[in-house]
């Protein structure tokens, strides 16, 4: 639930009053808006953020 309220918080929706709609949702059925929130909400915001991890940068270290 804390994930979800953080997350809410930094995103930004299509729609100005979706953000307010999805914060009583959340707090007022906390499981089931919870889940809502993180399995819906990708379709209403602007921007969403992807995890996509770059590990070509890293190098490899020799073991001897």
């Amino acid at each position: 639930m804390i994930y979800a309220l953080v997350d809410l918080i930094r995103s930004d929706f299509r729609e100005h009053h979706m953000k307010l709609i999805w914060a009583l949702i959340i707090l007022f059925i906390p499981y089931i808006g919870t889940f809502l929130y993180l399995s819906v909400s990708r379709r209403t915001k602007n921007n969403f953020r992807k995890f996509t991890p770059d590990f070509s940068s890293h190098s490899t270290q020799n073991t001897k």
